[in-house]
């Protein structure tokens, strides 16, 4: 299936799932391998499909907060992106990841070097270890705008990956989001930086 067909027939997919989000007269008609914009909900699939896109898209676009929560998180270039906002941008970040994946999993550092950038920027990290895994890859900013889906934080991703980033910009949405990541986070323990 080519990605333009693949993001038409996801698009399909999110206006019968949700139909309050998106009527089916209105499904995008994709014309290009970027990420679709549907007011208020955007799809983006990995890798030159505009996941990428949406997750420097969404970091960006915080003003006031950003909640991260992530399997794996081995990307020097995220780990910038949500520095310079905590740094550069004073904006309120804090992370929590799986813990096995981005410890003991770790076999090339990425994941490492990544968490100790976070930490180099002052900016709150957290290892969750509740649960067997935290498979949940999402961002939530501003307590409104939601970015989930299947693509890992990731420099790999980024080459090699066919998953997919959904973003929904509906306040109701992120709140969940942001409880559940609150959940997790206070079940968490404090990541230091280590080398």
């Amino acid at each position: 299936m080519t990605t333009t067909k693949a993001l038409a027939a996801a698009a399909l997919a999110v206006s019968i799932a949700f139909p309050a989000l998106v009527k089916a007269a209105d499904a995008p008609r994709p014309t290009s391998d970027r990420a679709v914009d549907l007011t208020g909900l955007s799809v983006g699939f990995g890798p030159s499909a505009g996941a990428d896109e949406l997750v420097t898209r969404v970091i960006g676009s915080a003003k006031r907060r950003i909640r991260v929560c992530g399997r794996v998180f081995a990307s020097a270039r995220m780990a910038k992106l949500l520095a310079d906002a905590r740094e550069k941008r004073q904006i309120d970040v804090a992370v929590v990841l799986d813990a096995k994946a981005n410890t003991q999993e770790d076999m090339t550092g990425k994941s490492k070097a990544a968490m100790n950038q976070l930490a180099a920027a002052k900016v709150p990290t957290r290892l969750a270890r509740a649960f067997e895994r935290t498979n949940g890859n999402f961002i939530v900013v501003d307590d409104e705008t939601v970015l989930t889906g299947s693509f890992e934080f990731a420099d790999q991703a980024r080459r090699s990956s066919n998953d997919v980033m959904v973003l929904w910009k509906r306040p109701d949405v992120g709140g969940e989001y942001l409880k559940h990541w609150e959940s997790i986070w206070h079940q968490a323990i404090a990541y230091q930086g280590r080398k």
